[in-house]
């Protein structure tokens, strides 16, 4: 919890530094902080299900403590993510200034990057068990529970228990498969 409770004390000072040179100097320390200090993510479906609650939260949320329960891996991107949508400044947010960026940037790139399930999307439709037009409604169905269960005031282990729980009880609709 005390590196949580750092890592936000950090970004509420880099989100009130005026000096340009000073703020891109106090992101790159807090981006070292968090890759030294909370371990990487390894990439199974319930932390890219997380990683989708997360890209799809509202940044209020980090300061609620609704991420209490967000595995540490994640609570880097949940902060950088705040920082990045609250900070109006956005040549502190310049990778060529910041050296811990390119490290941050690859842990991060696979949740980032928008794959949402441990395994990728293909292109060819008699890959898989559905097939790439049911995965991609599946992705959309995922992001519109998580923004739901965000309104509803969820945490992100909540939402994603009852995603869960919504997709086992859930048929597979054999109408969006492309192999019909």
């Amino acid at each position: 919890m005390l590196h949580k409770q750092t890592v936000e004390t950090q970004i509420h000072q880099i989100l009130q530094e005026q000096d340009t040179t000073l703020a891109q100097t106090l992101l790159n320390t807090t981006l070292t902080y968090m890759l030294d200090n909370f371990p990487a993510p390894v990439i199974t479906d319930e932390i890219m299900d997380l990683g989708v609650y997360l890209l799809n939260d509202g940044t209020t949320h980090f300061y609620t403590d609704n991420y209490a329960d967000l595995p540490d891996e994640l609570y880097p991107l949940a902060a950088f993510r705040v920082m990045a949508v609250n900070h109006t400044n956005r040549k502190v947010i310049d990778p060529t200034y910041i050296s811990a960026f390119d490290k941050f940037s690859k842990r991060y790139h696979r949740i980032i990057g928008g794959k949402y399930t441990n395994t990728s999307l293909s292109t060819d439709a008699d890959d898989g068990v559905y097939g790439l037009a049911s995965k991609r409604a599946r992705h959309k169905a995922k992001e519109q529970s998580a923004r739901d269960g965000k309104q509803a005031g969820l945490t992100a282990q909540a939402w994603l228990h009852t995603w869960n729980v919504h997709t086992v009880t859930q048929p597979h609709d054999e109408s969006t498969d492309p192999k019909s």
